[in-house]
């Protein structure tokens, strides 16, 4: 069985973390929010292509979760980007 890992890369604004990770089905994106927001997923492979987007909707002021379903992915390294509001 191989594993996907997601690099979590931490910024001094916010940090983002996915479990479990690696993972061969599928992560939880952990998220909260200071405002209503509109939220995006893009998601790239080591070199920088981009895979899949997907525009999530809008989550309310506060905690919330994003599920990403990765069985399609190849056993490798990618990187997430979630957009708020842009």
């Amino acid at each position: 069985m191989n594993t996907t890992p997601i690099q979590e890369v931490e910024t001094p604004d916010n940090q983002l973390s996915v479990f479990p990770n690696p993972s061969t089905s599928e992560v939880t994106i952990p998220m909260e929010l200071s405002e209503l927001s509109a939220i995006s997923l893009v998601v790239y492979d080591i070199s920088g292509k981009q895979l899949e987007q997907q525009q999530l909707g809008y989550f309310p002021y506060g905690n919330a979760s994003q599920v990403i379903n990765i069985e399609d992915y190849l056993p490798g390294s990618y990187l997430l980007e979630v957009r708020v509001n842009g």
